[in-house]
């Protein structure tokens, strides 16, 4: 593996290891962050099939 793909890995992968430290509050708050995930993700579905975010020209 390369380096890109270590940092890429270790970078979704430790944040998961706190979730033992949350305790009960993860729980709590997962019903909402599933929610808004999907929101987001269909949302996302969406604009890019209608092109919403399109760019024409660069600022660089």
């Amino acid at each position: 593996m390369n380096k890109k793909m270590v940092a890429s890995l270790s970078m979704l992968l430790l944040p998961w290891l706190t979730v033992p430290f949350l305790g009960k509050s993860f729980f709590r708050f997962l019903p909402a962050a599933t929610f808004v995930n999907l929101f987001i993700t269909v949302l996302s579905v969406i604009a890019n099939r209608k092109k919403w975010y399109i760019q024409e020209s660069f600022i660089s």
